[in-house]
């Protein structure tokens, strides 16, 4: 009975789904229910109207808006405690939202479709950045964030006498500042040998008892601190490092990735080993350098001593896993089957002082993402809005206001004052 068309003739289609979206749509295949609990009848019609953009692609798609007041139990049976949510339930899996752009609602209904999120082990003991503390140095803010996004966060300490699981895991390893032991390395080693998944956040200097993973990677941390002039010149101190668009290397998770990135204290790495396949992610510092001394005695380039830029900031691997490395599969589907690790030479980027800042939040979450085989979560961001900006030259402006304020009134009052005579 009713036929709906709808154009979207904005300059980068800013009210269509984008392309990664679509494809996610694409991929469910059961009933998905969307509702809004609120009171704001004005939230409630806002909430709608970021659905429709999904069932317009999707018929499994549903969307009902309940008020808690009129009717508590329905809130009650789904546990909601606040006005102004979105509630999704895809079979025996629900999610709550508290924001309504297009990369919250995708990722949530990805998330749902896929399952149970993948554990990530923190690695603990060693005075490594806590998973869940909450000073500027520890983890607690991206903890929390990875668990909105489905995963699994904990805390972990070595057994030297079990093995480290491998299975839908990821390890995480930030910057411990006292040396590992032995029997817990061989476990950090075997873990890799064994196909595990790895995100390791070093810092500038010694990393302690980790050469041997570092070989086995196939990977170096660089000597010094990296000085980036741009970052000295924005924040003014020379221990920050920008990475900004014209940085990033072509990956799967810096693709069309355009926020700025803020690193602290941060050093290099090379690849010292073709044993597996390596892609910098981010090369900074062209007109840097690596100071060899420390920046509390003042920072300035020394030929004899620091070595110069570019840099490269971080390095994505991967290889085939151990156990499907003979086979002679290369098609898309056996990326399933690649073993893969991120390595970047600063631990302060995704710590709770400096998450917020730019684009850091989100390059972290592209890591994991990739390291979990979800590329399909990498960069649903927000369609910026282009040409919003009106400039007027002073006479522009003095004409159009005149029009307004002066031309308008006046032709109005005319067309008034002829009705009237008329009708006289």
């Amino acid at each position: 009975m009713r036929h709906n068309l709808l154009w979207d003739w904005t300059a980068n289609s800013r009210h269509s789904l984008s392309p990664p979206s679509l494809k996610i749509l694409q991929q469910l295949d059961q009933p998905l229910t969307l509702t809004a609990f609120t009171r704001d009848q004005g939230l409630a019609k806002l909430m709608a109207e970021r659905v429709e953009r999904y069932q317009q692609h999707n018929s499994l798609i549903s969307f009902s808006s309940v008020n808690p007041d009129r009717q508590p139990g329905l809130a009650a049976a789904e546990n909601i405690k606040r006005d102004g949510v979105l509630h999704l339930r895809l079979s025996d899996r629900s999610e709550t939202l508290t924001q309504f752009d297009e990369q919250t609602i995708s990722n949530a209904i990805l998330r749902l479709n896929r399952g149970t999120g993948m554990r990530i082990r923190v690695l603990a003991g060693h005075g490594e950045r806590t998973a869940f503390g909450k000073t500027n140095h520890d983890l607690g803010n991206f903890s929390t964030l990875l668990e909105r996004q489905g995963f699994q966060v904990e805390r972990f300490q070595i057994d030297p006498t079990q093995p480290i699981p491998t299975a839908e895991s990821l390890l995480l390893i930030s910057a411990p500042n006292s040396r590992l032991a032995g029997s817990e390395v061989a476990r950090l080693l075997a873990y890799i040998a064994d196909g595990g998944r790895l995100l390791w956040l070093g810092d500038p200097g010694e990393q302690p008892g980790l050469k041997p993973l570092a070989i086995q990677l196939g990977i170096r941390f660089l000597p010094g601190t990296l000085v980036d002039p741009a970052g000295m010149e924005a924040t003014g101190s020379g221990a920050f490092t920008l990475a900004t668009a014209g940085h990033y290397r072509p990956h799967p998770i810096t693709q069309q990735f355009q926020l700025t990135s803020v690193f602290a204290l941060a050093t290099g790495l090379s690849q010292t080993s073709d044993k597996w396949q390596a892609k910098p992610l981010a090369v900074v510092g062209e007109q840097g350098w690596l100071e060899q001394s420390s920046l509390s005695e003042g920072v300035s380039f020394d030929k004899q001593r620091d070595l110069s830029g570019p840099v490269t900031l971080a390095l994505a691997l991967n290889r085939q896993r151990p156990e499907t490395a003979d086979s002679a599969d290369t098609s898309s589907a056996a990326t399933e089957h690649q073993q893969r690790v991120v390595v970047v030479g600063d631990g302060d980027f995704l710590a709770n002082a400096y998450l917020g800042n730019g684009g850091n939040q989100q390059l972290g979450l592209n890591m994991v993402n990739w390291l979990a085989g979800d590329e399909r979560l990498i960069n649903i961001q927000p369609t910026p809005a282009s040409d919003n900006q009106l400039d007027l030259t002073p006479s522009q402006a003095v004409i159009i206001s005149l029009g307004f304020l002066v031309g308008l009134p006046l032709l109005f009052a005319g067309i008034g004052v002829g009705v009237w005579w008329r009708r006289r």
